[in-house]
């Protein structure tokens, strides 16, 4: 679950940064 978490959270920034 936590490696799933910090995928998602990854792909977020990459998001907000874009």
């Amino acid at each position: 679950m936590q490696a799933g978490i910090q995928t998602l959270a990854q792909l977020l920034m990459l998001q907000m940064i874009q």
